[in-house]
C-alpha cells in the first residue's frame, strides 16, 4: 500500500508505515487546537508550527535510537530501557505514532495538546493513512 507523503512541493510515494509524521499533510493539524484554547492565545494554532512542535516532542520522547517503548501491561513510557527492535518503532513515523497509546501520547505532547486534541489528532492520522478497504 502506498501513501503520498508531502515534503514542501515534492511528493514521494512510500509505504504508509514509513511515512514521517513531518510529511503528513497540514490539513491534519489545522483547527486541531480547541477554539477556547486558541482564542486564549496559549496554544500554537499555525498548522506548520504545530506539526514541527509535535514532531520535535515525538523525537525527544524516543530513546537514543529514536524509538519509543511501552510497558504493555500499563501502557506507560519506559525510560532508557531497550527491548528487541521488533517491539519498538520510531514515534516520528506514522506506524510508530499509531502504535502509541493515547495516554502515552498525551504525556508526550502535554501541554501542547489536551486529551481530546490528542484523540482527534490520532483519529485524523488514522483516517488519512488507513488502508483502503478491499471489496470481494
Amino acid at each position: 500500500i502506498k501513501y503520498h507523503c508531502h515534503a514542501g512541493h515534492n511528493t514521494t510515494t512510500m509505504s504508509r508505515n514509513s511515512c514521517s509524521v513531518s510529511y503528513l499533510p497540514l490539513h491534519l493539524f489545522q483547527n486541531l487546537i480547541s477554539h477556547q484554547r486558541s482564542t486564549q492565545g496559549c496554544a500554537i494554532t499555525d498548522p506548520h508550527e504545530l506539526r514541527q512542535e509535535i514532531v520535535g516532542r515525538l523525537q525527544k520522547a524516543g530513546d537514543e535510537d529514536g524509538s519509543i517503548v511501552h510497558d504493555v501491561a500499563t501502557n506507560s513510557l519506559l525510560d532508557r530501557i531497550k527491548y528487541n527492535s521488533k517491539l519498538t518503532t520510531s514515534p516520528t513515523l506514522v506506524q510508530g505514532l499509531l502504535k502509541i497509546h493515547l495516554t502515552t501520547l498525551l504525556r508526550i505532547l502535554d501541554p501542547l495538546l489536551t486529551y481530546s486534541e490528542c484523540k482527534i489528532f490520532l483519529d485524523r492520522v488514522h483516517n488519512e493513512c488507513a488502508s483502503e478497504a478491499v471489496s470481494a
